[in-house]
């Protein structure tokens, strides 16, 4: 995982490459985890639906219906 991740998370911000630096493996401990913690996750939702899975920190926010502070 990329070890320059920002202090603060924005909703632009990517999962991928020049964002948080994930790679499969760890999109795919993402995904576990938030199952875990919530019970779905959004990659799993996309695969289902046939969708494209999430690139940024907006799309798994916007997921769970969070409301962004900024």
């Amino acid at each position: 995982m990329n070890k320059d991740v920002p202090d603060e998370l924005t909703d632009e911000l990517g999962l991928y490459a020049e964002g948080l630096g994930l790679d499969s493996l760890d999109a795919a401990e993402l995904s576990a985890q938030l199952e875990d913690e919530f019970g779905s996750d959004p990659f799993s939702a996309a695969l289902e639906a046939g969708d494209d899975l999430p690139e940024t920190v907006g799309e798994i926010v916007a997921y769970y219906g969070v409301a962004s502070s900024a």
